[in-house]
C-alpha cells in the first residue's frame, strides 16, 4: 500500500512545475473542498459560468474555464497524514490541470469521478446539446477524477477542485458552483454549495476556514458515524492554493469545551465533551490532516460510546502545524481548514431507517 503512495508523492513536484506554464489567474474563482471517490462513490460537481472565460488556446477565440484538481490516495486513515517524526510527505496531493470548454451563462454538470453518470459522455450529464458551449470534442474530458487516468492505481481517494474565469463582476460572483456526494451503493447523498471568492487572482480561502471552536452536537455512537471532513487552505508558507508546487499544508483537529462562563478572563478550553446532561468529560486527542482527509469523534475522543452512550456536544478546534527537522511549529491562533461534519447509519434513535441516512454539514468560519 506504501509504493502508490510514494508513487503520487514523487510526481507532486513535477506535475504541480508544470502547472505554472498554464498561466495564473485574474479573475473569480470558486473552490469545492470535499470531493470523494470510490468504486461506490462519486462527486456530481456543477459550474455555473455568467462571466467570460480564457480564450485558449490563444486567437482561436474558443473560451474555457480552468481547472485545477487536486487529490491523494485515501483507502484508510493512515492516509491522514505523514510521520511526524519525519520531513518526508507521502501523503500529500497531486495537481490535475485542464482547460475545459465554457460560454457566457453556461451551466456544466458532469460526474467528476466518471464512476456511474455521464449521459452525454466524458463525465457530462443530462444530454447536454454542446451548441453554445462545445464541449463534445476530443480530448475533452470533465473527468478529473477519473481512477482508471489517475497515477497510483489506487481504489478511492480524495480531492478538492479549484475553478476560475476571465472576468471579474463587480456586483458580485459571475462563478458559483455545487457539488453533490452521492454513494451509490448506499443510496445516500449530501451536497454544498461552492466557495465563491469572486475576485480571486490569488486563489486565496484561507477566510473560510471553519472557526477555531465550532460547536457541534454528534449522535449516538454506537448508532451514527460522526465524521470530520478536513481540507487544509493554507499554511505559514505565504502560498495561496494556486501557487504552490507541494500541497503538504498539515492542520490539527480536536475537541474542546470551556471549563466556565465564555466571559469569564479565568476560563479555559480543554480537551473533552458534554452528555445530553450537562455532564463534562474530560479527555481527547489532536489529531493531524495532511492536504485532506477525515478522522470519526472517537478517533477524537476514544471514550465517546462509554461516556456518552447517547451522544452529546464538543467544540471542534482547527489549527497550524508544520513539521521540520526544528521540531514541530504550533499556531493555535491560525485557523487553516475547512472542515465538514458528516453522519450516517441505518437506523436513528433506534429505528431501522430502510436505507442510509447521510448528512453533511460545513463548519463556518468566524464572523
Amino acid at each position: 500500500m506504501s509504493q502508490p503512495k510514494k508513487l503520487a508523492s514523487a510526481v507532486a513536484v513535477a506535475v504541480g512545475a508544470s502547472a505554472v506554464a498554464l498561466g495564473t489567474a485574474q479573475a473569480g474563482t470558486v473552490l469545492f473542498p470535499q470531493i470523494a471517490i470510490s468504486p461506490n462513490i462519486t462527486t456530481v460537481i456543477s459550474v455555473m459560468n455568467a462571466g467570460d472565460g480564457y480564450e485558449r488556446p490563444v486567437g482561436s477565440g474558443n473560451e474555457t474555464l480552468h481547472y485545477r484538481y487536486y487529490w491523494k490516495p485515501w483507502l484508510d486513515k493512515t492516509y491522514n497524514a505523514d510521520d511526524p517524526n519525519t520531513i518526508q510527505t507521502e501523503n500529500r496531493c497531486v495537481e490535475r490541470n485542464r482547460y475545459l470548454p465554457t460560454s457566457k451563462n453556461d451551466i456544466q454538470t458532469f460526474d467528476i469521478g466518471n464512476v456511474a453518470f455521464g449521459s452525454a459522455g466524458r463525465g457530462v450529464m443530462f444530454l447536454d446539446a454542446s451548441v453554445n458551449n462545445d464541449w463534445d470534442n476530443d480530448p475533452v474530458n470533465y473527468s478529473l477524477g477519473d481512477e482508471a487516468t489517475l497515477l497510483g492505481g489506487e481504489g478511492a481517494h480524495r480531492a478538492f477542485l479549484l475553478v476560475d474565469n476571465d472576468s471579474e463582476a463587480p456586483w458580485g460572483p459571475d462563478l458559483a458552483g455545487e457539488a453533490l456526494i452521492i454513494d451509490i451503493a448506499g443510496g445516500s447523498a449530501f451536497g454544498y454549495q461552492a466557495f465563491a471568492n469572486r475576485r480571486s487572482s490569488d486563489f486565496e480561502f484561507d477566510d473560510f476556514a471553519s472557526f477555531q471552536y465550532s460547536l457541534v452536537a454528534y449522535m449516538a455512537p454506537d448508532e451514527v458515524t460522526t465524521r470530520f471532513a478536513v481540507t487544509v487552505l493554507d499554511g505559514e508558507s505565504g502560498d495561496n492554493m494556486a501557487q504552490r508546487t507541494v500541497y503538504d499544508n498539515t492542520a490539527h483537529i480536536g475537541v474542546r469545551v470551556l471549563d466556565g462562563l465564555w466571559d469569564d478572563p479565568d476560563s479555559e478550553t480543554v480537551p473533552g465533551v458534554y452528555d445530553r446532561d450537562e455532564n463534562f468529560f474530560s479527555g481527547g486527542i489532536d489529531r493531524p490532516v495532511t492536504c485532506l482527509g477525515a478522522w470519526d469523534i472517537e478517533d477524537l475522543y476514544p471514550d465517546a460510546a462509554f461516556s456518552t452512550p447517547g451522544g452529546g456536544w464538543t467544540n471542534i478546534t482547527n489549527y497550524y502545524v508544520e513539521y521540520d527537522t526544528d521540531g514541530v511549529d504550533v499556531d493555535f491562533d491560525d485557523q487553516t481548514a475547512a472542515v465538514f461534519k458528516v453522519e450516517y447509519a441505518t437506523s436513528l434513535d433506534g429505528t431501522a431507517l430502510g436505507g442510509l441516512m447521510n448528512n453533511g454539514l460545513y463548519l463556518h468560519p468566524e464572523r
